[in-house]
């Protein structure tokens, strides 16, 4: 109960079985006892930053002003999470995890162009290695045309089949 890789690696499991909200707590109780511990700030950042995603989409045809707001808070702790595990984390040294960190945190600061180039580049570089269906999700996301869309999440899912934000 008192290292933070075992608690990390609960959080994986947890994640793993699309149990969000056990891996998050999971990954915040390894970055607790292991200050800046960046795989766990890092895991904590991308389930935070999915949460956000999935509260802000409009799925009815009321908007819920609440769902906005919840999501663009999680955004922004998902956010603050990456960016810790990008810049200061230790033991952060994955560098496919590295650039889509990078992606992440250019696509929550509305720089469309960076997070286009990062997935390209991120792409190129890791073709369709496990976590490379970051890269494609996120391209999907910054895509207009719904084609476009759909090539690029059905990459992510060629890479990753269960992949929930790709399905979804």
């Amino acid at each position: 109960p008192d290292f933070a890789l075992c608690h990390h690696r609960m959080g994986e499991m947890w994640e793993l079985g699309g149990f969000y909200e056990k891996a998050a707590a999971s990954f915040r109780r390894g970055t607790e006892l292991q200050p800046k511990f960046g795989p766990a700030d890092y895991r904590l950042g991308r389930i935070l930053l999915w949460q956000g995603y999935l509260a802000s989409l409009n799925m009815w045809t009321i908007p819920d002003p609440t769902d906005r707001e919840r999501g663009e808070r999680l955004a922004r702790e998902g956010a603050r999470a990456i960016e810790q595990a990008r810049t200061e984390g230790n033991e952060f040294d994955d560098p496919l995890l590295r650039q889509v960190a990078a992606a992440m945190i250019a696509y929550l600061r509305n720089d469309q162009p960076l997070a286009e180039r990062l997935c390209a580049e991120g792409i190129r570089a890791y073709g369709r290695q496990k976590g490379a269906e970051d890269f494609h999700w996120l391209q999907g996301l910054l895509r207009r045309k719904r084609a476009e869309q759909l090539q690029s999440f059905n990459e992510a899912l060629a890479i990753r089949p269960k992949f929930p934000l790709a399905l979804y």
